[in-house]
C-alpha cells in the first residue's frame, strides 16, 4: 500500500476543493436539520393557511419562514471564526423552541376553543 491513498474522511474537502475546519461536517449537519425544520414549518404553514381558505396569507408566509430561517443560514455561513459548540447550541436551542412552543399551543389549544 502506497502512502498516498486519501484518508477515509477526506472526501469532503475533495468534493467542496477547499480544507475545511474539524467542525465543519456537524456544521453540515446541522445546517442540513435546521433547514429541514424550517421547510416543514413553513410547509405546515402553508396547509393550515389553505385549510382555512386563505391561500395567499399562507403563500406569504411560507415565503417568510423561509426566507428568515434561510438567512440565518446564510449568516451563519458569512460569519467566520466562530466555535462550532456556539452554533450548535444555538441550532438546537431554535430547534427546542419550536418544539416546545409546539406542545404548549398543542396544550392551549383546547382551552383556546
Amino acid at each position: 500500500m502506497a502512502g498516498n491513498e486519501p484518508k477515509v474522511g477526506g472526501w469532503l474537502p475533495r468534493l467542496l476543493g477547499r480544507k475545511h475546519a474539524p467542525g465543519s461536517m456537524l456544521l453540515l449537519i446541522l445546517r442540513g436539520f435546521f433547514g429541514a425544520v424550517i421547510i416543514g414549518i413553513a410547509t405546515a404553514a402553508l396547509f393550515y393557511f389553505d385549510s382555512i381558505q386563505k391561500f395567499q396569507t399562507g403563500l406569504a408566509l411560507f415565503a417568510g419562514i423561509l426566507f428568515l430561517g434561510f438567512s440565518v443560514v446564510a449568516l451563519d455561513i458569512l460569519i467566520k471564526g466562530k466555535q462550532v459548540t456556539t452554533i450548535s447550541a444555538v441550532y438546537f436551542g431554535l430547534l427546542m423552541g419550536f418544539l416546545l412552543s409546539s406542545l404548549f399551543w398543542s396544550a392551549l389549544e383546547t382551552l383556546v376553543q
